[in-house]
């Protein structure tokens, strides 16, 4: 009777609002007490910052970075997700005059802020930070982003301000072909690689390059780095069971709808015509002499030793 009467109870509107409200909060207490400027710890290792290009494996990177953050005591901050549920502006997208309201967010010790977009101007003292930048070869992106934003990407939630965007951008990519939606938006993939490279990588000693390519090509290798590029001891015993829970997942078969869809470098050339090959090597031509990346002909690629 008492299950039966906590069922119905839990099933009242202004009940599940508030359950969902409560679950809410939980679930981003660091994000809120940091925002009201009431988190602390004790922690006294060295904060990381990851950045990321979008369909970098992103997610699945500040994933491992979280469970090697937890190996040494630093606290997960997931901004950017918090933003994507809310109201609050993506860091990435403010001018260094109002990135000022949310300096107060990054603390140079204890913390692991993961994931950011795209560059964010304006945190203070950067070089006191370790800094992880994901990339990836900028064709694949594009053609991974169009099958992320046409079927697998989750849709913003009702009370976001971003979901009425996301929905309008949907529906264009699903009204033209994919070589038509790269060739839009090549420009905007190179700028963010562009802001990465002048305003971060360029600038900062203190800036680790991690790329998707080495992780799917030896990715014992490719986790080792990682760890040290950020600064934090990662366990032998996690280390196994990261390498073999990714060889374990390992995508058999391509599956569009899924977050994970193909999971391999150099997609763009099964994917895209020729003619949008020539045109996306000439847009990223020094990008991708930049970041290690070296054109042999059209639509090859090699990845630079």
């Amino acid at each position: 009777m008492k299950t039966k009467i906590r069922q119905l109870v839990n099933s009242i509107p202004i009940i599940k609002k508030a359950q969902k409200e409560k679950a809410f909060r939980k679930k981003f207490r660091v994000e809120i007490a940091l925002l009201k400027n009431r988190h602390t710890t004790h922690c006294e290792v060295g904060s990381v910052i990851h950045f990321s290009i979008n369909k970098a494996a992103t997610q699945y990177v500040k994933s491992v970075l979280k469970k090697i953050a937890d190996e040494n005591d630093l606290t997960p901050v997931s901004i950017h997700e918090y933003a994507f549920f809310t109201k609050i502006p993506y860091l990435d997208s403010l001018s260094v005059e109002e990135m000022a309201e949310y300096q107060h967010l990054f603390k140079p010790q204890g913390h692991l802020y993961s994931v950011f977009g795209g560059m964010i101007d304006g945190i203070a003292d950067m070089d006191s930070y370790k800094v992880i930048l994901s990339v990836r070869d900028p064709r694949d992106i594009l053609v991974s982003n169009y099958y992320s934003t046409t079927l697998s990407h989750p849709v913003p939630p009702p009370e976001s301000d971003k979901r009425d965007e996301f929905l309008k951008v949907r529906e264009w990519a699903k009204s033209i072909g994919i070589d038509e939606y790269v060739l839009s938006e090549m420009e905007k993939v190179r700028f963010v690689f562009e802001r990465y490279k002048n305003s971060l990588v360029s600038r900062y000693n203190n800036v680790g390059v991690v790329k998707y390519e080495n992780m799917v090509s030896n990715y014992e290798s490719w986790l080792t780095d990682l760890a040290s590029k950020a600064g934090l001891k990662i366990s032998d015993q996690l280390h196994r069971e990261l390498s073999t829970k990714f060889e374990q997942n390992r995508v058999k078969k391509e599956n569009k709808f899924a977050h994970v869809r193909k999971g391999v470098a150099g997609d763009f050339k099964e994917k895209l015509q020729a003619e949008t090959i020539d045109q996306l090597n000439a847009e990223f031509d020094e990008v991708l002499r930049y970041f290690g990346y070296v054109k042999e002909n059209v639509g090859h690629l090699e990845l630079a030793k």
